[in-house]
């Protein structure tokens, strides 16, 4: 028999599994689930934006064991969650290494925690079946053009859909029959947290007196993909700065992961003002406290951003490749400007078709950033006013 046949008998009895799986009789929800795992294996925003879907199936469930199965980037923004009572971290990078060894070990370990359901916030086929494989018998996920063919039950991920990404996973709550009372995006900072914001402040010279302002200028990266077409130019951020130096005497802090320290260096000597450098000096929790104390937030499509949203901080966003309608709720505290180039957007639920130069996110002009700030530092004034 050559390789050919074998091919197509293998693809043969696969279409029939799949067939199979699809013909069963749909199974109920489970009445009283004692243990639950939830799983979004990486990206620190999606993390962040299925809060209100963890509250809401809390609520659903108050007596429940609910784990959440996460990857190390994005573990410690969830910490302290109490809507979880337990955390399930992994190297997610072997989802995408592949590392089978790695893989195996922890279906091992999940196997042995005994879930009885599981809502995956994720419409890789992949992941559909690593849950399988942790022996959780009723799954809940999405099902993109057939990858939730493994899961008992499935909500359609369509990706023309223009809804907030947390009202998207919210259709996974629905779908188990929760109440959806509160959409806001949650993160828990401790008393440390605090503290350090404070010291570090307070060591630059800020009181709270002062107009902080957040510029996060990086972002564009997570553990599986690389989209640095996100971001504005740096030099566009300094004529930002400057203008909100000179005119509002605000305190600039600069936000960014080790791995930008020299697009942040970049940026300190593009500008005329004096940048308070918080690049790659503080974890995940450490950032959401200073991001709280900022008066106002720029940044590019980021997990910053969410974590401004989560911490009520008010922002000026921009989006080029991304659409700005699927990542943040925009309303009075929050502007986003999404480029009007021609393409734009591009970037739909992780498929980028890719190009070299960025000229969505270049026609976003000064002059509207600048707009857009004054508006919400008006509002502040008036506030404070």
């Amino acid at each position: 028999m050559n390789k050919l046949v074998k091919n197509i008998i293998k693809m043969g009895l696969y279409i029939h599994s799949i067939v199979k799986l699809r013909n069963k009789a749909e199974p109920q929800f489970p009445d009283s689930p004692k243990r639950i795992l939830l799983v979004k294996t990486h990206a620190i925003g999606d993390t962040i934006m299925i809060t209100p879907s963890i509250k809401a199936l809390r609520n659903k469930y108050p007596n429940a064991h609910i784990g959440l199965l996460t990857g190390l980037s994005s573990m410690r923004i969830i910490q302290g969650n109490t809507d979880i009572d337990e955390l399930l971290a992994f190297d997610e990078t072997a989802l995408f290494a592949p590392k089978p060894i790695e893989i195996i070990k922890l279906i091992h370990r999940v196997r042995m925690k005994k879930f009885d359901m599981a809502f995956i916030f994720q419409y890789s086929s992949l992941i559909h079946l690593l849950v399988k494989a942790f022996g959780i018998p009723f799954r809940i996920g999405f099902d993109k053009d057939g990858s939730g063919f493994s899961l008992t039950r499935s909500v359609p991920w369509d990706i023309t859909d223009k809804r907030w990404t947390g009202d998207v996973f919210l259709d996974i709550a629905s779908l188990a029959g929760a109440e959806i009372t509160d959409k806001r995006l949650r993160i828990n900072i401790s008393g440390d947290d605090i503290k350090f914001a404070d010291a570090f402040l307070k060591s630059n010279s800020v009181t709270d007196k002062n107009i902080l302002v957040g510029i996060f200028p990086g972002g564009g990266k997570n553990t599986r993909d690389t989209v640095y077409q996100k971001r504005w130019g740096v030099e566009k951020y300094a004529a930002i700065i400057d203008m909100l130096s000179a005119n509002y005497d605000a305190k600039i802090i600069a936000f960014g992961s080790s791995d930008e320290e020299k697009l942040i260096s970049r940026l300190i000597k593009l500008s005329h003002a004096e940048i308070i450098n918080a690049c790659g000096k503080t974890n995940l929790k450490q950032l959401a406290a200073l991001i709280k104390k900022c008066s106002l937030l720029i940044a590019n499509d980021s997990a910053p951003l969410h974590i401004a949203i989560a911490m009520d901080t008010p922002t000026v966003s921009l989006f080029g490749p991304s659409r700005a309608k699927t990542i943040i709720e925009e309303n009075e505290k929050h502007i986003a400007i999404q480029s009007a180039y021609p393409c734009s957007p591009c970037y739909c639920n992780s498929v980028f078709p890719g190009c070299e130069n960025p000229e969505c996110m270049e026609a976003i002009s000064i002059d509207a950033v600048i707009f857009a700030v004054e508006k919400q530092l008006g509002k502040l004034c008036l506030i404070k006013g």
